[in-house]
């Protein structure tokens, strides 16, 4: 035992000839097919041609002239691949270490068995140091033996902020969720998801790219395919490459975007206007949304030509093939491959609708139809147009019937193919869809509103302790039946619900008022001891001890528009009983809080219009309708503001306007509750309608005067005895099990 030690305590260090050296059996990495391994060894031959033999090969002497490899199987490899591509001779002096056998057993082993792997937030990070330090990719990718985009995706996870690589290298999050925040490259954005979603405990690869994407739009997305991404790129939008999505380039200034598919739609809308009493331009048009007309039938519908029918087939045949090669070889095919595919089936789809397209133009309206109905110019979900005609809005369906049933005779139905408007004796008009603005300034604006919610609520301590009440029970139910899931009104994870703020909002006075703190003492907060923390809050006086308990519930309320699809009927019965005046409130925080950056810049003309001929007045409207939307968003954020140079009442419209979505409503009685005065056509990218004489009709009107008035004289009806419970399947409110 003791000559055994002795001897391997004393290897000797030599250089050896390459065709000298030879496998071990003992070395204990052995050879196989592994694409990993197959990998491994390439990134070997491309560290060793660029860095050089870096660590000795362990080796025991098997013939007079011939060694056997017992550790360094691998480099090995390398160094016979270099030989072999004559980018060093056959007989290249390799350092070795020399060993007896026993000894060779033990350092292939301990070699194999004890290495640390590099972990892959150090790999990273080291690519990234590289580029940072000028070598290129392709250097990058030469030197270690992978491919260049291989080498993008390291140096892109490198570049994360420090407290993500952190949390990679500390295995809080996993390689996806760290390649799903590297699809940006906006570090401040990266840090902002990190913190919210930390806080939330929602540190994953879906959670981040849900947040990433509320920020910016697909190429793949139905607009960006109307409008392309070079025409988008010539506008001067930018685009950033995810990496670690092959199949879409990711689209930076969504606004820009639907701005510019509004344009090709109105063009399009335009070539209509003479032949229909109106016409709109629209980025979708769901079925829902058709709800909202009458929907006359053709008088008679075009057939396709031999022609067409021919096309037609030839579509479907090509579109058959490629799907047919997608599904089946899917897994061998590249992103190349696969982008080329899809290209195939999204041209013949392309074209398939396109020949529908020319068919319908062909339907016969009559004149009667056409005298009182419109068409609105839309996309479907591939980013195809989606024309829409004789469609007959509420306001004229009474004239419409009127006139079908006169060519008919009475008890006809005037050739209404789905009735989905109420009769216009009924008096309501559908709401607006959305007020028509983009899902990132609603984001703003909800941000807004729950900064004067929050407001409000910290200063009334009898509505936030009955709204904190009321959850509460409504959780533990004492023994009732659960009304099932409900939309949260208050979340104990401070990440404001997946609600991000745009740059404009960050640097707002706004945002610096969303979590009002109370002017109380908070000493006790700082006890490290519990117990004497809360000894220290129970012997507040009861009038602080009532504002902490409301500036919590406050900060607590989960940021909601009142025509939010998940709206609370709970937090808005809340509001109504705050009776905020929203404008007032808004003012109190930020002097402009509806400046050009941050609203009107983000909302098309003719929203800009709608709401200014709403508040202004129609004389400002068309004084102004011929200005670019940049000049006109700016003189939109100049004339909402105060102006004690003006008539009072009409400043007080101006100040007092609100965007849709400020006002609280019945959200579990939406079928009776007050409606609101908005077009029927008008939603979320509507523009000015057209009539057939060419003359521009009024600029569409949303409800902002509505929700003004209301904002100045807030409702006090008591709240209802028994709430009514949403659907749902019996699970826990959100803020419990957040």
């Amino acid at each position: 035992m003791q000559q055994a030690t002795a001897t391997a305590a004393s290897p000797e260090t030599r250089l050896i000839p390459l065709n000298k050296l030879r496998h071990d059996d003992r070395n204990a990495r052995s050879a196989s097919d592994d694409p990993a391994r197959i990998q491994a060894d390439a990134e070997m031959v491309a560290s060793i041609r660029a860095l050089g033999l870096l660590e000795n090969l362990v080796v025991t002497p098997r013939t007079k002239t011939t060694f056997g490899v017992a550790a360094g199987a691998r480099r090995l490899r390398a160094l016979n691949a270099l030989a072999a591509d004559k980018h060093i001779p056959k007989n290249h002096p390799v350092p070795c270490l020399v060993v007896d056998g026993d000894a060779a057993a033990e350092s292939s082993l301990a070699e194999n068995v004890v290495r640390i792997a590099m972990h892959p937030a150090d790999q990273v990070v080291a690519f990234s140091r590289l580029a940072r330090e000028g070598a290129t990719t392709e250097q990058i990718a030469a030197r270690f033996g992978v491919a260049e985009r291989t080498v993008q995706k390291r140096v892109r996870l490198g570049s994360l902020p420090d407290e993500i690589i952190a949390a990679y290298r500390e295995g809080r999050i996993n390689t996806d969720t760290a390649e799903a925040f590297a699809v940006t490259e906006d570090t401040e954005f990266q840090r902002n998801i990190f913190k919210a979603l930390e806080d939330s405990g929602q540190l994953y690869g879906h959670a981040v790219r849900h947040a990433i994407g509320q920020r910016r739009t697909r190429s793949d997305a139905p607009m960006a395919r109307f409008v392309g991404v070079d025409a988008y790129r010539a506008a001067g939008g930018k685009t950033e490459d995810p990496l670690f999505e092959d199949d879409y380039v990711a689209i930076l200034d969504p606004d820009l975007m639907e701005e510019l598919a509004l344009q090709k739609l109105n063009a399009v809308a335009a070539k209509y206007a003479d032949d229909w009493k109106w016409t709109a331009a629209r980025i979708e048009f769901t079925w829902m949304d058709q709800q909202d007309y009458l929907v006359a039938d053709a008088d008679e519908r075009a057939a396709f030509t031999d022609e067409e029918t021919a096309a037609l087939t030839e579509a479907e045949e090509r579109i058959e093939q490629a799907s047919g090669q997608l599904d089946t070889f899917d897994s061998q095919l590249d992103a190349d491959g696969r982008r080329e595919l899809w290209a195939i089936v999204t041209r013949e789809q392309n074209r398939y609708a396109e020949i529908e397209r020319d068919r319908a133009d062909r339907d016969a309206y009559s004149e009667t139809v056409r005298a009182n109905a419109g068409v609105v110019v839309a996309l479907d979900s591939d980013g195809n147009l989606d024309i829409n005609r004789g469609l007959v809005r509420a306001e004229d369906a009474s004239a419409y019937r009127a006139a079908r049933a006169g060519e008919a005779g009475d008890g006809a139905n005037g050739g209404v193919s789905a009735p989905g408007l109420p009769n216009a004796t009924d008096g309501a008009t559908p709401a607006k869809k959305n007020g028509g603005y983009t899902d990132a300034l609603r984001n703003d604006l909800r941000i807004m509103r729950t900064a004067a919610v929050r407001r409000a609520l910290a200063r009334d301590p009898a509505v936030a302790t009955d709204l904190i009440g009321f959850v509460l029970a409504r959780a533990v139910g004492f023994g009732r039946r659960h009304p099932g899931y409900e939309t949260p009104v208050l979340a104990i994870r401070r990440d404001y619900q997946g609600v991000y703020a745009s740059d404009a909002m960050k640097a707002s006075e706004t945002m610096k008022h969303l979590d009002p703190v109370p002017a109380v003492d908070l000493g006790w907060l700082a006890e490290e001891d519990a117990a004497a923390s809360f000894r220290a809050y129970r012997a507040l006086p009861d009038e602080d001890r009532a504002s902490v308990l409301a500036h919590a519930v406050a900060s607590l309320t989960v940021p909601r528009l009142s025509d939010d699809q998940d709206a609370s009927g709970a937090h808005e019965e809340a509001v109504r009983n705050l009776g905020i005046d929203f404008p007032a409130e808004l003012a109190a925080v930020d002097a402009k809080p509806f400046d050009a950056e941050l609203v009107w810049n983000r909302m098309n003309k003719a929203l800009i219009l709608g709401a200014a001929a709403d508040a202004l007045g129609d004389d400002w409207a068309r004084k102004h309708n011929g200005l670019k939307k940049k000049d006109l968003a700016d003189a939109a954020a100049e004339a909402f503001r105060h102006d004690p140079a003006r008539d009072a009442e009409a400043d007080a419209a101006a100040v007092r306007w609100l965007p849709p979505g400020f006002v609280a409503v019945d959200v579990d009685a939406a079928d009776v509750a007050e409606p609101v005065e908005a077009p029927a056509d008008d939603s979320a990218e509507s523009v000015p309608e057209t009539d057939a004489s060419g003359a521009d009709a009024e600029p569409p009107t949303g409800d902002a005067s509505t929700e003004a008035t209301a904002a100045a004289t807030p409702s006090d009806a008591p709240a209802t005895d028994e709430p009514t419970a949403t659907d749902g399947n019996g699970a826990l409110p959100a803020f419990l099990t957040s």
